[in-house]
């Protein structure tokens, strides 16, 4: 059984051959997150946070989005709902007394689509870092803060080893933290990383890549996300600026 997990698990993870027979290969694929060993796949009962898709949670390993690590969120487009697939667990997180820290949002926050949604108002912190250093600063504080109920960043692409890193911070605070990246790396340490595709108007495909403590599941579809947008797109962005944003979180 263990010399089926472990080949299986070395299939999932598409490593070299000459990596996995090689003890020291193997020891660094294990260190940079390659591989999941079967002491990942617990039976005790883990309570992640609502989606509030049904179809979704029943997805996840934890029963919905990790509440205790990263989830990456690959896109093709702003706005096809990447955020908005959020707007229930983000509901929830937003009426306690702790905010919601927004680091480096495309756009600015629409309040009336918030309301909408059910978001409160009052609990959301936004900052827009001027360099990649102060991004992923503003990341990792986020994370540590007492008075912080969840991260939403936008790195664009984020290395492993920065996801590692806040991998780490987030399982340690206990704290659920969403990137959004355009560009997502195969080797991730990530808690869940998912690629979203639309499928129809309305209709969301969710293909899970990656998750701990459970299998990949190809794809969920999400057909009752009718969200109103939560970004106030200004008239005076171009397409050349929302270049300037991806090459400032570079």
């Amino acid at each position: 059984m263990t010399k089926i997990l472990f080949l299986y698990t070395v299939f999932l993870f598409q490593l070299n051959p000459t990596q996995i027979m090689n003890k020291s290969g193997l020891e660094q694929a294990i260190n940079q997150g390659q591989v999941w060993r079967g002491r990942h796949f617990s039976s005790a009962p883990i309570k992640g946070l609502d989606t509030g898709f049904p179809s979704l949670n029943q997805a996840l390993a934890d029963g919905g989005w990790p509440a205790d690590g990263v989830t990456e969120i690959g896109y093709r487009s702003l706005g096809m709902g990447e955020v908005s697939l959020l707007f229930p667990a983000l509901a929830s997180l937003s009426h306690q007394d702790q905010w919601i820290l927004w680091v480096a949002p495309p756009y600015p926050l629409y309040a009336p689509a918030l309301i909408n949604s059910g978001l409160s108002l009052y609990n959301n912190l936004i900052t827009q870092p001027q360099s990649r250093r102060d991004l992923l600063w503003s990341i990792e504080e986020s994370l540590k803060s007492s008075s912080s109920a969840a991260v939403l960043a936008w790195p664009g692409g984020m290395r492993p080893e920065h996801v590692r890193r806040l991998q780490i911070i987030a399982a340690q605070q206990q704290k659920p933290c969403f990137l959004f990246q355009d560009r997502q790396y195969a080797n991730s340490p990530s808690s869940l990383r998912i690629r979203l595709n639309m499928l129809s108007q309305g209709v969301l495909c969710v293909e899970i890549l990656k998750q701990r403590r459970g299998w990949t599941v190809s794809k969920v579809a999400i057909d009752s996300l009718h969200p109103p947008s939560l970004f106030r797109r200004p008239s005076f962005h171009t397409e050349a600026e929302n270049d300037a944003h991806r090459k400032r979180s570079q």
